[in-house]
């Protein structure tokens, strides 16, 4: 049985020309918990704000 409950492919994002999220894939099981981690200024606040509208 698949518990997949989110799956993103190929995601890409970029700002004035500037790539800032290239190829972002990943997918997310049911009871999963998750944390985005990386330093300042790496787009972990974009990737969250332009695709996971909640």
């Amino acid at each position: 049985m698949n518990n997949t409950i989110l799956e993103i492919q190929n995601i890409s994002k970029s700002f004035k020309g500037q790539i800032v999220l290239q190829d972002i894939s990943f997918s997310l099981q049911q009871g999963t918990i998750v944390s985005l981690l990386g330093p300042n200024g790496v787009s972990k606040n974009t990737l969250m704000e332009n695709f996971f509208r909640f």
